[in-house]
């Protein structure tokens, strides 16, 4: 429900119409955080939740690319510029990048690109305004796609007994 109410907060509230990928990004962010005694602990991934229970599906081919149902995860740009495969040929796929994107936005290198998450978001997730603000494709993605692989380890090291 956390992630619908966030879109209806960023259509609604904020006046914000972010792309797709912001959207669903900020959306699985806030609705896959863990909640618990009555706080929302916004980026602590809930292990039962949607799109984080993928995680333990997830592989990573000898480049770093990560796959998911024997399928690669949409690139960096094909996300942000909206431009990859249909969404309903593979929607796990998409909704693991929307989300671990975002994640790495707000919480990767020690929170080091938050600021410019937030200032990307009131410019809707645009693609040169992502590349203006984050960084180019080239140099972002390996990072982001080493997030991903960290999220996926941290997972399995929970559920090792």
């Amino acid at each position: 429900m956390l992630h619908e109410v966030t879109h209806q907060l960023l259509a609604e509230a904020s006046g914000l119409s972010p792309q797709r990928w912001m959207n669903e990004g900020m959306a699985c962010y806030f609705g896959a955080s863990r909640f618990s005694g009555g706080t929302l602990h916004a980026g602590a991934p809930d292990p039962a939740s949607y799109p984080v229970w993928w995680l333990g599906e997830l592989r990573f081919d000898s480049a770093g690319r990560p796959s998911l149902e024997n399928a690669l995860l949409p690139t960096l740009r094909q996300l942000v510029e909206d431009s990859g495969p249909p969404v309903a040929e593979h929607v796990n796929g998409h909704y693991l990048a929307w989300w671990s994107l975002v994640h790495f936005l707000m919480e990767g290198d020690g929170q080091a690109h938050r600021r410019q998450a937030l200032l990307l978001l009131h410019r809707r997730g645009d693609p040169a305004a992502f590349q203006q603000l984050i960084g180019s494709y080239a140099e972002f993605e390996p990072r982001w796609h080493q997030h991903l692989r960290a999220l996926a380890r941290a997972r399995d090291a929970r559920e090792t007994p």
